[in-house]
C-alpha cells in the first residue's frame, strides 16, 4: 500500500516538474526599463517640485497613447539624503515594444520637456 502511494505521488510530482518547466519554457520575457532623473537646480524647492508634477503627470499620459507600454509608475523622491529627483520604471512585452516607445513622437516630445531641466540621468533595461 506505501509502495503503491509513493509511486503514484511520484508520477504526480514528476507531472507537476515537467509542467512548471514547460510553462516557464513559454512565458516570454517581458523587458523592465528603470530611468532615473536628476533634475538641474532651480530658484527654489516650490519650482522644482512643480517642474517634477509636470513631468510625472506628462510621463503618467503615455500609456493611454502608447498601447506598448504593460506598465507605468512615476515617482516623485521624498527622501532629500538622494540623488535623483524623479524615478520611472516602466514595463514591455519585448525589446522591440521598449523601441517603439522610446521613438514614438509623445515620448519624445516629453522627453525634450525633461531635458530642457535634466543634469543626470540613468538608465537599466533588464528581462523579467
Amino acid at each position: 500500500m506505501i509502495n503503491t502511494y509513493l509511486h503514484k505521488t511520484n508520477l504526480n510530482l514528476n507531472f507537476f516538474f515537467i509542467f512548471v518547466d514547460q510553462t516557464i519554457k513559454n512565458k516570454k520575457q517581458m523587458i523592465r526599463h528603470i530611468v532615473l532623473f536628476k533634475l538641474k537646480s532651480f530658484e527654489s524647492e516650490t519650482l522644482k517640485n512643480t517642474k517634477a508634477q509636470k513631468i510625472k503627470l506628462d510621463l503618467e499620459t503615455l500609456p493611454a497613447i502608447i498601447p506598448e507600454i504593460k506598465l507605468m509608475s512615476v515617482g516623485i523622491n521624498t527622501n532629500p539624503e538622494e540623488q535623483f529627483d524623479i524615478s520611472l520604471l516602466t514595463e514591455f512585452a519585448s525589446m522591440e515594444d521598449l523601441h517603439t516607445y522610446a521613438v514614438h513622437p509623445k515620448h519624445v516630445a516629453v522627453g525634450k520637456i525633461i531635458r530642457e531641466v535634466l543634469e543626470s540621468r540613468a538608465c537599466v533595461d533588464s528581462v523579467i
